[in-house]
């Protein structure tokens, strides 16, 4: 046994020195941060947090209740699609049955290491794979697996800004790409496809996205390869696109839905909008300023030009001797320089980079496809390192001095137009000047055959000391220790209020910002939820009724009474140390620092209206820019109902003004601003204010008390707020909201059932007529009146059913659209396939049988 372990060790020591440097690096960088298990901190950025790890913990407790297939998330956006792959949804029992058992059995303690144990590994396996790929490569010198150099190139690829910074994402390139370009080299050189089909497959199922970009730049691999003549290329050329296609048939199951939610997407209005090839985004020189040492990395940026290409600079300085190498083809070379070139540029023109980011415009996470420009630059620095004693010194030498003068030049342009600071680029200078150094010395003959090995050493000890402040970077969470808190006492209250976990009871935190999914964390309800893979419906539906949102963002702020009555919102929860974070409505309940407040207002889902009455609301509120104010609209819509007005409008002028209301502002450094209004003794109530569709509550104004209320925007919302120097608040009319309520509440759908599919309730009314669900209108629903299918209306930007007097049973029902032909082709294909592989591997074992025959004959 013990000879064994040590062969398979000697086999596989560089994957395994690898692996080991790159957990060291990792853990030490956790160390100095200071995150857990080494300190308090969380060891994830924002969205690790707030997107993933909430989504994390809502699996686990699904799972650990035994649900473990729904279609329906009630957790956020007042129900969400739940089969793209969230931990308790068919596809991903489907896909990733392994993580079952694990969520299923794990105590409480190892929540969060078993959660950052998952992106470790991702970040961990790049490396080997990339070695895999490099001793097992078909169009070039395949390495020893058990070469040193491979070891520095493992690292050079697993250390890169692009693995460090985004290994908390679900891209996982790093991973796939070796597997899969070595799986198009078999089709072209080994003529064989399964490694490919299978590979590609499962990432289609997994990361539909994402595997559509890979596919993209599949194509101009598969180019790039060396074909033996044109009809050997036109072979390959169908084996390729076979392939392809049937990767895509395994994964229909999972791409037609994929493929119909984008269609809804609300990144949708953007992507119509066709870039131009004119258009660039900085300067040609800004996204190689990227290639230094020490760097940070970039998670998120507004600089949509910045790539996270860094993987060390004697990759990149001696690159171009790649291209003097004679015993690869001319062709081959020219080929790869285009590849790159054009990659290169698709960094920072506008047209190309759309078509890059899959035809989508990219969105804050600029230049995803940087990975592919780091593998196919280090490929060919392999190419490079394993000849450099058979390539010319001069070509070396040139080589090195044009692209460090290209990275002063680049280091410099950043400095003058976006004022990085020099001190960024020092350790640059330092290495560049090194290898600089070293080179000459080889030149002029001073060092005779150890280049490569100096050059490898250096760059191990470059490529290893800047993972750390890149991993310093990419590591931690402030809010963390917060927001744990936070859950604590939230569990508490909710276990003394139980219908908090009652879909459609939402619960909202007035005051934070950054409340994403956060419901996910105590099993409540929210209408704030951080999600890329939303729907218009959804953003359709808060617009109407007046929320902020972003792309792939909504913020509940802190609400207004029409907002919470007509979306469901039950409770707020305010943290009682906030300056900002206040409730208009009445406290029931406290836990250390959290105060639980109840809307007296709430309306749970299912209410009639009186759709005549609506009718001109209906149209002329599809955009409060056809109001002079929100206030206006919502004031449109309760007047409608016979309820009066709901708000009465005040005109603040900014500037001190003795005997009138009047208000000042204050910016701080990171745009966020802070308003301070004066109110004169006519204006007392509950004080509303607007932020382009939004009203937001700001303070209750006693009669004859303190004058002065405050509202802070911050950065994200300050632009919507206001557009002149006068400012609109609006003092709630209590009694007319009242009336509004009781209008509405006096008919609604009672005995609601949900389920995994389903939502199920009764209605009892006399005289029949409209009934309203404030719920997006999901492709895939579809509604019942008595077990019978009845068409919806959309209304109000949510579901209208018309039913008869008398009592009814109400279910909608959802199956994700395109999810059964999806399934039908899935399986079709997948036994055509395999019927096809069986004939095929017995056709070939036949000339073996009858060889036998004859010799035993």
């Amino acid at each position: 046994m013990k000879n064994k372990v040590l062969k398979i060790i000697t086999k596989y020591y560089v994957y395994i020195v690898v692996a080991v440097i790159s957990t060291a690096l990792l853990l030490i960088a956790m160390a100095l941060n200071g995150c857990m298990p080494f300190g308090d901190k969380f060891p994830m950025p924002g969205n690790g947090f707030y997107q993933d790890y909430t989504q994390f913990l809502n699996s686990v407790r699904q799972i650990k209740s035994k649900r473990f297939i729904e279609f329906l998330d009630y957790g956020v956006g007042l129900t969400f699609d739940n089969y793209g792959m969230k931990s308790y949804s068919l596809s991903f029992l489907i896909l990733k049955p392994w993580l079952y058992p694990i969520y299923y059995y794990m105590p409480e303690g190892m929540y969060l290491p078993v959660f950052f144990s998952y992106y470790a590994f991702n970040y961990i396996i790049s490396g080997p794979a990339f070695i895999l790929f490099l001793t097992h490569r078909r169009s070039g010198i395949k390495i020893d697996p058990k070469n040193p150099v491979l070891i520095v190139l493992g690292l050079c690829y697993c250390l890169s800004t692009y693995t460090i910074s985004f290994f908390i994402y679900y891209f996982r390139y790093m991973i796939y790409i070796p597997i899969i370009f070595l799986g198009i080299e078999k089709i072209v050189y080994d003529k064989s496809s399964r490694l490919y089909i299978l590979v590609l497959a499962y990432y289609m199922s997994t990361d539909a996205y994402y595997a559509f970009i890979m596919c993209i730049f599949a194509s101009f691999y598969f180019l790039v390869l060396e074909h033996e003549n044109v009809k050997c290329f036109l072979k390959n050329s169908i084996r390729f696109a076979v392939s392809s296609i049937c990767s895509a048939m395994l994964a229909m199951a999972f791409l037609i839905p994929y493929f119909i939610r984008t269609r809804y997407s609300p990144y949708g209005s953007s992507d119509e909008v066709k870039p131009s090839i004119l258009n660039w985004f900085g300067n040609i020189l800004c996204p190689i300023s990227e290639f230094h040492a020490f760097n940070e990395g970039m998670i998120t940026s507004s600089n949509n030009f910045i790539a996270n290409i860094y993987c060390g600079l004697a990759v990149l300085i001696l690159l171009p001797v790649f291209f003097t190498i004679k015993d690869i083809k001319l062709v081959q070379r020219v080929k790869i320089l285009l590849f790159l070139i054009l990659i290169y540029i698709g960094f920072d023109n506008e047209f190309i980079n759309y078509i890059f980011h899959g035809f989508h415009y990219q969105w804050q996470v600029p230049n995803r496809f940087s990975c592919f420009f780091i593998f196919i630059i280090l490929t060919c620095f392999c190419d490079v390192i394993i000849r450099i004693k058979d390539l010319s010194k001069m070509a070396i030498f040139i080589s090195a001095i044009a692209v460090s003068c290209i990275l002063v030049a680049s280091y410099f342009v950043m400095n003058k137009q976006y004022g990085i600071e020099f001190n960024e680029y020092y350790f640059s200078f330092i290495f560049l000047t090194i290898y600089l150094i070293v080179i000459l010395l080889y030149v002029l003959n001073i060092l005779k055959t150890k280049l490569s090995a100096i050059i490898l050493c250096i760059l191990s000890l470059e490529i290893m000391a800047s993972s750390v402040p890149c991993f310093m970077a990419s590591l931690y969470n402030d809010d963390c220790a917060y927001e744990i808190q936070y859950a604590e006492d939230m569990q508490k209250l909710v276990d003394r209020h139980p219908d908090m976990q009652t879909p459609y009871v939402i619960t909202e935190r007035p005051g934070e910002q950054y409340n994403q999914n956060a419901s996910y964390i105590t099993g409540t309800h929210s209408l704030s939820f951080y999600t890329s893979s939303s729907y218009s419906q959804h953003f359709d539906l808060f617009y109407r009724w007046g929320m902020l949102f972003s792309k792939n963002i909504t913020y509940y702020t802190t609400g207004s009474p029409l907002v919470d009555m007509m979306l469901h919102v039950k409770y707020h929860v305010v943290n009682v140390d906030k300056f900002v974070a206040e409730s208009p409505y009445t406290p029931i309940d406290m836990e250390n620092n959290l105060v639980l407040y109840e809307n007296p207002y709430y309306l749970p889902l299912g209410v009639k209206i009186d759709e005549n009455a609506i009718a001109e609301w209906n149209q002329l509120a599809d955009s409060y820019r056809n109001y002079e104010t929100a206030f206006d609209r919502d004031n449109h819509f309760a007047n409608s109902l016979g309820a009066g007005d709901i708000y009465s409008k005040y005109r603040i002028k900014e500037g001190i003004r003795e005997n009138e209301s009047y208000y000042t502002v204050q910016e701080d450094a990171e745009g966020n601003a802070y308003y301070i209004f004066h109110l004169s003794d006519d204006i007392s109530g509950t004080i509303y204010i607007q932020v382009a569709q939004a009203l937001e509550y700001v303070d209750y104004v006693y009669p004859g008390e303190n004058r002065d209320i405050y509202f802070y925007a911050p950065a994200a919302i300050k632009n919507g707020v206001f557009s002149d120097s006068e400012i609109t608040i609006g003092v709630l009319q209590e009694d007319n909201m009242n009336k509004l309520y009781e209008t509405l509440c006096c008919h609604e759908m009672e005995q609601t059932e949900f389920s995994s599919n389903e939502i199920k309730g009764s209605i009892s009314d006399d005289e029949g007529g409209m009934y309203y669900f404030a719920m997006p209108a999901l492709p895939g629903i579809k509604t019942y009146v008595d077990g019978k299918e009845v068409e919806y209306i959309q209304i109000m930007n949510g579901i209208g059913i018309r039913v008869e007097r008398g009592d009814h049973v109400i279910s909608f029902r959802y199956i994700p659209e395109g999810m059964v032909i999806g399934w039908q082709i899935t399986i079709i294909s997948a036994l055509i396939m395999l019927i096809y592989c069986m004939i095929k591997k017995k056709s070939k074992m036949k000339p073996k049988d009858e060889k036998e025959q004859v010799q035993k004959l």
